[in-house]
């Protein structure tokens, strides 16, 4: 996405002086696990997924939301996501570097809902923001046209292990043809913009994480100019909101050494054997030791029609219901115990 008309880099933010920090990659690589970790520093701030972020941006280019900020704040604070952030970003004055440019505006309203968010939750001293949404990392050029000083961070899993955790939820890849294609083409966005921005964005590979994490977080604490804290080891901290809690039940955990191979005894050697036939090129280019390798036996057509069969007519309209149906209750759950005063996300 290019800024069209408004495109611009701005040499720094005035304004808020905090710092955008984007833990992405393909989704069920652990960007929710780093940014818990990261989170639990007096200096970050980690809040749900801001799904709002992009979605607001392309909505001010096409026009349908004014460059104004009462219309920012209020599609965010229209976003059903949104609202398990528990905050309300009210009408307090701000003060905009450029108000004449959209995008310094769309700057300092979005910091200005993360600040929100950080007060309530008694960090109101907080200067780096971790948003730990998988997809952002499409945008990196706009990300990092429009927040000055971004870093990045692009996390990398062994796709057999994206595809043993994302084949049983209501989202994504239900089997393993479909898996390797969807791991194939999320890890081209991340690989994208490591080529584009070989200064900002900076790799970590999720089983090194689990095998150093002193070392792998230094390492990223250097990287990104934050100070390390052993708070990240001994209380990583996410607030996980109900509607993705399911999902996220090792978040906040201290890292298990053992999640990096639970694919080798979920996964029946033949899933193994379909999924390094689309993807062993890449699997052995990121340095994942393949099991069946160059030698893998591609599907059959019947393994592929049955894939289609189970993966786009059965399970695309059934998860589709699934999870409106999850959506419904996170929200009504969310209504309810934010009427008697309750936290919303527990």
């Amino acid at each position: 996405m290019e800024h069209g008309r408004y495109r611009g880099r701005h040499g720094g933010d005035m304004v808020t002086g905090k710092k955008y920090l984007l833990a992405g990659g393909c989704s069920r690589s652990g960007t929710t696990m780093l940014a818990s970790m990261l989170g639990a520093s007096p200096e970050c701030i980690a809040p749900p997924e801001t799904d709002f972020l992009i979605p607001l941006a392309k909505a001010i280019q096409a026009g349908t939301v004014p460059p104004t900020v009462d219309a920012m704040r209020d599609f965010i604070s229209g976003h059903w996501r949104f609202r398990f952030w528990n905050v309300e970003i009210g009408d307090r004055p701000l003060a905009v570097e450029r108000p004449d440019d959209p995008w310094s505006v769309y700057r300092a309203v979005v910091f200005d809902a993360v600040d929100c968010y950080a007060r309530a939750q008694g960090k109101p001293d907080w200067s780096v923001w971790v948003d730990h949404r998988p997809g952002n990392i499409r945008w990196v050029r706009f990300l990092v046209e429009t927040f000055p000083d971004a870093g990045i961070l692009h996390i990398v899993r062994d796709g057999r292990a994206v595809a043993c955790s994302a084949i049983p939820l209501d989202w994504g890849p239900n089997e393993i043809l479909s898996a390797a294609d969807f791991w194939i083409s999320r890890m081209a966005r991340g690989l994208a913009a490591e080529a584009a921005f070989p200064g900002a964005v900076h790799r970590v590979r999720y089983e090194d994480i689990l095998a150093e994490p002193e070392v792998e977080l230094r390492r990223l604490c250097a990287a990104a100019n934050i100070s390390f804290s052993g708070d990240m080891l001994e209380n990583p901290w996410a607030d996980v909101p109900y509607y993705t809690k399911n999902q996220h039940r090792q978040v906040g955990n201290r890292v298990n050494k053992g999640q990096a191979e639970v694919w080798r005894q979920r996964l029946t050697p033949h899933q193994i054997e379909l999924f390094e036939s689309k993807a062993a090129w890449l699997l052995g280019q990121l340095g994942y030791e393949c099991v069946t390798g160059m030698a893998s036996r591609g599907p059959m057509l019947s393994e592929r029609f049955l894939a289609w069969l189970w993966g786009d007519v059965i399970c695309v309209p059934l998860n589709k219901g699934l999870r409106k149906l999850r959506r419904q209750r996170a929200l009504g759950l969310h209504k309810a115990r934010s009427s008697r005063g309750k936290p919303a996300n527990t």
